[in-house]
């Protein structure tokens, strides 16, 4: 999460610096929601490559992501995010995932941590 928020921030700060300096770039920023990929396969896979061996609730948490959390099509995703760049969109919300977090923070910054670590440890907890 923490290189979401980084990304983010660099690309805000840089959409205000090619404004700033009147240059014709378009910058934009990809807010993605849970897109069917195999990301939490391959941290595993990867960690085993590097000799490391995931615990029994390392695999769990990989299971309740693709299964609960990753839901859009990747087709989909990339279609959105084209559509947002030819628009010269500045943020590009990809899910309705996406959208309702992007909601809840706006909405209630206070509250919206406290509401992702419950969500997260309820969907992310040992079984």
């Amino acid at each position: 999460m923490t290189s979401k928020f980084a990304i983010r921030g660099f690309t805000e700060t840089l959409r205000i610096e090619m404004a700033f300096a009147n240059h014709l770039v378009t910058v934009t920023c990809v807010h993605p929601g849970g897109v069917k990929t195999n990301i939490a396969v391959n941290a595993i896979a990867a960690a085993e490559s590097e000799g490391l061996e995931p615990t029994a609730a390392d695999r769990a948490r990989a299971r309740v992501i693709n299964d609960k959390v990753l839901k859009m099509d990747p087709a989909k995703a990339a279609r959105i995010i084209v559509d947002g760049i030819e628009a010269k969109r500045p943020r590009i919300l990809v899910g309705t995932d996406a959208k309702i977090a992007d909601l809840l923070v706006r909405l209630m910054p206070r509250r919206y941590t406290k509401l992702v670590v419950t969500l997260n440890r309820h969907l992310l907890a040992p079984r």
